[in-house]
């Protein structure tokens, strides 16, 4: 089985009546022809792509917009600190001070 996520930057109606992101979000070229950036279809391909039997993603997020496909770099658990118990501020201040950039 795999999973993986799509995060699209696409015309929607949703995207269209989110205030603000109307403008950045453009209208329709208005040349039929021309090569759409925000149209919703650019991302089907990439849909079909990792539904493909031989897909090697698993647990990978990417970026699709237009002719734009990024694969999103994840972020990982660094170092931590534990205890039994809940912190305080003054036991946190503590521990962290250990794990602080010099």
């Amino acid at each position: 089985m795999r999973s993986n996520c799509i995060a699209p930057a696409a015309r929607t109606r949703l995207t269209e009546a989110t205030p603000g992101l109307g403008e950045i979000v453009e209208g329709r070229p208005d040349d039929a022809e021309a090569f759409d950036v925000w149209d919703p279809a650019n991302v089907s391909p990439l849909v079909a792509y990792l539904a493909t039997a031989d897909c090697p993603f698993n647990g990978a997020t990417f970026y699709a917009q237009g002719g734009t496909v990024r694969l999103m770099e994840p972020w990982r658990m660094g170092d931590g600190i534990e205890q039994a118990d809940a912190w305080t501020v003054v036991g946190l201040q503590e521990a962290l001070a250990k794990m602080a950039p010099t």
